[in-house]
């Protein structure tokens, strides 16, 4: 179902402070390279996920520069559970969109993601 704003329905509540989107299960931004970011901090359905993406690509596009890809941050908890599924997603969203997305782990301490 779609609103009638062209919008997929999501009840996920969510903030946008310092271009920073935040929620209670996860985070996105674009950094100075126009680097789109999504951490996901607990499971998210795939609705949440596409809507994420679609505001992601949006801030990119408003940037100067060309959009420099996307990358998800998941937590090892959830990488299973997503594995299929998440693959099957960014190869559609890689073909539609014609861009490059990068899945990481991110438990790891160096995650550039934990500052936000």
């Amino acid at each position: 179902m779609v609103s009638s704003t062209g919008d997929p329905p999501n009840p996920e509540v969510y903030e946008i402070h310092n271009g920073v989107i935040r929620s209670e299960r996860y985070r996105a931004w674009v950094d100075e390279q126009n680097t789109g970011h999504i951490k996901i901090l607990r499971r998210i359905n795939f609705v949440t996920l596409i809507t994420i993406l679609r505001q992601i690509t949006m801030m990119q596009r408003a940037g100067d520069q060309a959009p420099g890809g996307i990358r998800i941050y998941i937590p090892g908890s959830l990488q299973t559970i997503y594995s299929e599924n998440l693959r099957s997603v960014i190869e559609f969203t890689e073909f539609c969109f014609n861009l490059k997305i990068a899945v990481i782990t991110s438990d790891d301490a160096k995650d550039p993601s934990s500052r936000i």
